[in-house]
């Protein structure tokens, strides 16, 4: 019998990021797989995150000890972070290689693999490593996408996008190579296709997030960042609020001084932060419209799932046409005024949802397919 791939999945945490629910769903994918061993290194100490719980008791998954400068008080503790943390994790995962004597290194997110580019240069030919881009590279710090440019002209890294709008880019700012393969965000589509809430249901899940009952809930999913441009949906929200009960539900992690500046404005219409959820099926369907005004999204599966659970969406243009797999989804301009976002969503209301391509993002496909790239990088002879 053929031995199996061996792969090390490296992710900086496991929060709620589109990331690192594929880094999870890869992981619970392969773990039992008579194809694929798979090792998953979070290079974060256990913070108890939301999909963490999906991992517990998993004894293929490890994270990084805590850092032993943190014993220290105060300042010292911060000057020993900066002199020495970065070396502490590069270690980290040179022992973890060592260990493991992966095929394939399969790194999940700019800032690592800017970061771990040194520690993989020097890997022995057959170690192969794939950077897996999960956000536009114009939205990277240029001295990451610089020293990430160089990784892939080097052929250290043999990139790996999530949709075609993202390539187009890469290959513009990384140089890769225009057939670079790409790999959708599949998701278990069910829980978005299936979730059926009753009215008392609906009615039960507003009041517990103090929505009104006859309030206009616009839905937003993701976390909280300037380039999400929720403050944009918030201007939006507060000029539809001057005609009717309007609620702006935002789901996703969410710093204070964010979800201040973002309400700082609002007087008419509420903003909800539910934080961090499990329950997001359910959410969609509390919500009349979704809306993404983010000035960057490689992917945006939120979407997708929007859609599937039969949700009209008004989107930002900067957002591939990939994640469209219905007729219910009109795109504007990030920057356009807030009056036209709200007129958009307005007329999206009531709109019925009428799916097609969904295939795009099935799960099962995108497994077979990163199978496949597992085993052509490992034959590479590079």
């Amino acid at each position: 019998m053929e031995s199996r791939i061996r792969v090390l999945q490296l992710v900086w945490r496991f929060n709620t990021g589109g990331a690192e629910r594929m880094v999870v769903n890869f992981h619970n994918h392969f773990k039992n797989s008579d194809k694929v061993e798979i090792r998953t290194l979070s290079f974060t100490p256990s913070k108890q995150d939301l999909y963490e719980e999906e991992l517990k008791e998993d004894e293929t998954v490890f994270f990084i000890n805590r850092f032993w400068g943190d014993r220290f008080p105060g300042i010292l503790s911060k000057i020993l972070r900066r002199i020495f943390y970065k070396n502490f994790r590069k270690k980290w995962l040179i022992k973890q290689i060592s260990d493991f004597s992966p095929d394939i290194i399969h790194i999940h997110l700019a800032n690592l693999a800017a970061e771990m580019y040194g520690v993989c240069k020097k890997l022995p030919a057959n170690i192969k490593v794939i950077y897996h881009l999960h956000s536009m590279p114009e939205a990277i710090d240029p001295k990451r996408r610089k020293v990430i440019k160089k990784a892939v002209q080097e052929k250290v890294y043999h990139p790996l996008c999530v949709t075609e709008l993202q390539r187009s880019s890469a290959v513009k700012y990384y140089g890769i190579l225009p057939e670079t393969p790409i790999i959708y965000n599949g998701i278990d589509q069910a829980p978005f296709l299936l979730t059926d809430m009753t009215q008392e249901q609906t009615s039960a899940l507003k009041k517990e997030l103090g929505i009104k009952e006859d309030a206009f809930v616009i839905g937003c999913v993701g976390r909280v960042t300037a380039i999400k441009n929720h403050s944009l949906l918030a201007k939006a929200a507060e000029i539809l609020a001057e005609k009717r009960p309007v609620a702006l539900l935002i789901i996703g992690a969410c710093d204070q001084n964010l979800a201040s500046k973002i309400t700082a404005n609002i007087k008419n219409a509420k903003v909800v932060f539910t934080g961090v959820r499990n329950d997001t099926n359910r959410l969609y369907r509390i919500m009349d419209v979704f809306a993404l005004a983010s000035f960057h999204e490689s992917s945006s599966i939120v979407t997708v799932e929007a859609q599937l659970s039969g949700i009209p969406c008004v989107i930002a243009s900067s957002i591939s046409d990939e994640v469209i797999v219905s007729n219910g989804v009109e795109k504007i301009s990030p920057y356009a005024d807030p009056n036209q976002w709200a007129r958009a969503i307005e007329l999206a209301e009531g709109k019925r949802v009428i799916l097609k391509d969904c295939d795009r993002f099935s799960f099962i496909s995108s497994m077979d397919t990163l199978y496949d790239i597992y085993t052509k990088v490992k034959g590479l002879d590079i």
